[in-house]
């Protein structure tokens, strides 16, 4: 009989043993469940969930499935700092093997962008809408899906060759630039989740730092409104690589 509050995920190639308090969660990371032996193993207290609902990260306090949830995405993104991870506030499209995420602030039209991707390209598809776990393994960077998606769920239980990262600001006019890491690296630590604990964050900010050179980086001036803004973002990043 399956136990609906200790059960097993795989999320960036790693195995987590998740124990809840509730049912809600098993319900939520379904398309992840694992029937392997846990690598590493997290337990979410009555005090965590009490903790996210405090603190403004749910929707709604009183939404315990929902905080919980909140509360074992944290452990796990501290779990997988052991395994060279991170995660990046972001939407991931993947097209022939190679992944690129469009990173902003809510509200400025990554949902709405890479849905035009989805219409253009029949080979496309979403890796992840919102939060991407980021893994450095065998000398490859990797965008992984999570069932953390988006309030639309997008997303694919899969791990894909990170390829770019492009960074949107809304803007009347369509352009995009390539720009060094250097100044992207600002971009970065505005969009990736630096843990509180200090040992943490030092490995999660030397994880960003290994960017550098490994992939490539856009300024993205985006108006989703017009005719041309997939074929702006396409011919820059994909079309000529």
């Amino acid at each position: 009989m399956i136990d609906l509050r200790n059960f097993v995920i795989k999320v960036a190639g790693v195995n987590i043993g998740i124990s809840t308090l509730s049912t809600g969660t098993y319900g939520y990371c379904i398309r992840y469940i694992s029937d392997e032996k846990p690598d590493v193993c997290i337990t979410v207290t009555k005090e965590d969930v009490e903790r996210v609902a405090s603190s403004g990260k749910g929707t709604d306090p009183t939404n315990t499935v929902y905080n919980e949830c909140i509360a074992v995405y944290e452990k796990i993104i501290d779990a997988l700092l052991d395994y060279d991870c991170f995660m990046m506030h972001g939407a991931v499209i993947a097209i022939d093997n190679n992944a690129w995420m469009f990173s902003a602030d809510s509200g400025t039209g990554k949902t709405t962008h890479i849905k035009q991707w989805l219409r253009h390209k029949k080979r496309v598809y979403i890796v992840n809408g919102d939060k991407p776990i980021i893994r450095f393994l065998d000398g490859q960077i990797y965008a992984c899906g999570t069932p953390w998606c988006g309030k639309e769920r997008l997303g694919t239980n899969t791990m894909v060759p990170l390829r770019g990262i492009a960074f949107l600001e809304r803007n009347e006019y369509n352009t995009i630039r390539e720009m060094p890491f250097a100044e992207a690296y600002l971009y970065l630590l505005q969009h990736v989740h630096v843990q509180h604990d200090v040992e943490k964050a030092k490995k999660t900010l030397c994880l960003v730092r290994k960017l550098d050179h490994k992939v490539l980086y856009y300024d993205f001036k985006i108006n989703n409104f017009k005719d041309d803004c997939f074929n702006v973002a396409y011919d820059a990043m994909v079309g000529n690589k």
